[in-house]
């Protein structure tokens, strides 16, 4: 277009071809000088004015980036779990029209935390010892409120946007840890166990994107630990969920609509659904999978 306008302006002013020739020399420096001020410049904008831009977005998309590898390394079932959560809620946000790309990175680097004791997280304890059985719940409470203070240690220390920051104490919101809350009951009644103590410190999420995150990060946790992940069940699970959130008072301070989260709730189903495929056996399987 640049070319297109100077060779129509320069006939129609019955301009010499040097002089067009001249212009779009000028275009084309131009053309080439531009693009390179405005990438350099980019990052001062983004600290001066503390906006966090798509081309950071995708830099810190990649899997190859520092935190993104120190955590794979680390705590590979919280990496793969981050990964996959990114992609559900990618898949969601651009269904309500939500910032997707945003969505998926605080996805990625929404449990950071979790890498500095990976075996406190089911997700990378394997076949060996659960840590918690031998612990008090409310050590227990402790280690788990303390991936999120971690993880924001961590962002900060690697200069992370803040928008992305928000991502690690929201994903939780205030929510009751309930599996060491019911332990804690079991053990000392219920009398003498006050529920607040075994809540997440918050805050809630404040934007849609990272209420989208936080619904999806129970949803897909959940969606892991079934048994036989039939459409109906995973259907009533994601449902009974979500308005389990709703009703705690979660979703307050997000601007997500009734009509974001039906949305929602459908999407989630669909995709969990599509995650949970089976393959056909392979003839010789029994065989291969016995020992020799």
């Amino acid at each position: 277009m640049y070319i297109v306008t100077i060779f129509a302006f320069g006939f129609e002013r019955f301009d010499p071809m040097k002089k067009i020739l001249t212009e779009l020399m000028f275009a084309g420096t131009n053309a080439l000088v531009s693009p390179v001020l405005t990438f350099g410049l980019l990052i001062f904008f983004e600290k001066i004015f503390k906006i966090t831009t798509d081309l950071t977005l995708l830099e810190l998309s990649n899997s190859d980036s520092p935190l993104l590898r120190d955590l794979a390394q680390k705590a590979a079932g919280t990496y793969n779990h981050s990964i996959v959560l990114g992609s559900l809620a990618e898949t969601t946000a651009i269904a309500i029209h939500a910032n997707s790309l945003l969505a998926k990175v605080g996805a990625y680097y929404h449990d950071l935390g979790k890498g500095m004791s990976p075996k406190a997280f089911a997700e990378n304890q394997g076949e060996t010892l659960n840590i918690h059985d031998e612990i008090s719940p409310e050590e227990s409470v402790r280690i788990i409120r303390e991936h999120v203070t971690l993880g924001m240690e961590i962002a900060r220390k690697n200069h992370l946007p803040q928008e992305i920051i928000d991502f690690i104490p929201s994903h939780h919101g205030t929510t009751v840890i309930n599996y060491f809350y019911d332990k804690a009951v079991r053990m000392y009644g219920e009398s003498k166990v006050n529920i607040n103590d075994y809540r997440h410190l918050g805050p809630k999420p404040s934007t849609r994107e990272t209420a989208i995150v936080m619904l999806a990060d129970t949803c897909e946790s959940a969606f892991r630990s079934m048994n036989n992940p039939e459409p109906e069940k995973v259907e009533n699970l994601v449902r009974k969920l979500i308005d389990a959130r709703l009703a705690d008072g979660q979703l307050d301070d997000s601007p997500l609509t009734y009509k974001d989260l039906e949305i929602i709730r459908k999407t989630f189903v669909s995709v969990l659904i599509s995650q949970s495929y089976r393959r056909i056996r392979y003839p010789n399987q029994d065989k291969l999978e016995r020992a020799d």
